[in-house]
């Protein structure tokens, strides 16, 4: 029983291309498909706050404009929309400006450039959070009033 040894001619399997061909494009693919996840990642992070504050906006502006929801649900809305996109804005611009400033400027030691990015980073992802928490909160309070207010069915004969 001894053990036999297979060997694959990859030039004929590989569409004409070498063995070292077909791996170095699995890895090209591999890679491409990591950034691309990556990038779809930092897309969702950086832009799924403030779509969420806009959308919860437009959605108390229309609320708001319907006879049968009493006028104060707009304007808790509002006032949970506003704070929400404050901080939002207010972190992505200190906090980019933190860490790009310390990576670029003469000021920081060079051995600090990465904790002084990652400080800037952070301020800005805790600050986008905290907004995205203000508008979940309000977009639950306009889901509630949604579903009070909702046209009611006529009966059914």
């Amino acid at each position: 029983m001894g053990v036999e040894r297979t060997t694959i001619d990859l030039g004929s399997w590989g569409g004409g291309l070498a063995g070292s061909q077909v791996a170095r494009e699995a890895r090209i693919g591999a890679t491409m498909a990591t950034v691309s996840l990556i990038s779809a990642a930092i897309f969702t992070i950086v832009f799924l706050p403030l779509l969420s504050v806009v959308g919860a906006g437009i959605w108390a502006r229309r609320l708001g404009k319907r006879t049968d929801v009493p006028p104060f649900v707009k304007w808790v809305a509002y006032a949970l929309v506003v704070p929400g996109a404050f901080f939002i804005v207010s972190g992505v611009v200190s906090g980019l400006i933190a860490g790009l400033a310390g990576v670029s400027g003469k000021t920081v030691e060079p051995s600090q450039k990465a904790r002084v990015l990652a400080e800037g980073i952070s301020e800005f992802m805790n600050s986008s959070a905290f907004g995205f928490l203000f508008a979940v909160v309000a977009l639950l309070w306009l889901g509630f009033w949604a579903w009070r207010c909702r046209p009611k069915a006529p009966p059914s004969i």
